[in-house]
């Protein structure tokens, strides 16, 4: 397989090698491609994601920030988040899925809000939306 590039997206420039692309596609982290034996792969190795992507792929798979994007706000810790309700019941409260990939929610119990992708991974955000 061939390298890529890091400085633009193959989610959103697929027909690029990540040396060029779209303004807005521009790379801030990265994941792995495993090269899975007996499947059809088009590429496998470390692919870049632009915000977008890196946001919409979240706890789906391993992301690494790129050197200098360390302390980007997708990257920053929510330790200080938490959620104790035992039995939480989200709400939708967005009208279409957003930019990103993911829904806005609200627990029905506390009110604290979180963005769900899927329809059970549930990322906190905290008592408001702008939080995050």
């Amino acid at each position: 397989m061939p390298r890529h590039g890091m400085q633009y997206c193959l989610i959103c420039n697929p027909d690029g090698n990540g040396t060029s692309g779209e303004d807005g596609t521009e790379a801030i982290a990265k994941y792995y491609v495993e090269n899975i034996q007996d499947k059809d792969q088009i590429t496998t190795g470390w692919h870049a994601l632009c915000e977008g992507c890196t946001e919409y792929l979240q706890g789906t798979v391993d992301i690494t920030p790129l050197d200098g994007h360390e302390n980007h706000p997708l990257f920053s810790d929510d330790a200080d988040v938490t959620h104790e309700c035992d039995d939480p019941t989200w709400t939708k409260e967005s009208l279409v899925t957003e930019d990103g990939g993911f829904d806005w929610v609200r627990c029905d119990n506390c009110n604290i809000w979180a963005k769900r992708y899927g329809m059970n991974q549930i990322q906190l955000v905290g008592e408001t939306r702008d939080q995050r």
